[in-house]
């Protein structure tokens, strides 16, 4: 439920697709948080690999009305177990 670059609950998730080189690593960052770093390091966070902001994917997520995230498709809230492909 936070972003993995400053630990503060994300408004706008996304991940970098190719952390591991073929798939994607997990790791999800509020897009304002890793645009700045981005600019300013030019690397992933967590790799050390180049990276470049339309590197970044959008994930589409919804909140219940719990203001928990969940699958905007199955409305099922995401937990630590979830997979998202």
């Amino acid at each position: 439920n936070c972003c993995a670059l400053t630990l503060n609950p994300y408004t706008r998730a996304v991940c970098n697709p190719y952390s591991n080189n073929t798939k994607c690593s997990g790791v999800i960052f509020d897009s304002n948080a890793i645009m700045e770093y981005i600019l300013k390091h030019k690397v992933d966070p967590v790799t050390g690999k180049d990276l470049k902001h339309n590197d970044l994917i959008e994930l589409v997520m919804d909140k219940n009305e719990q203001n928990e995230w969940q699958c905007p498709v199955l409305c099922k809230r995401f937990t630590d177990y979830s997979k998202v492909v």
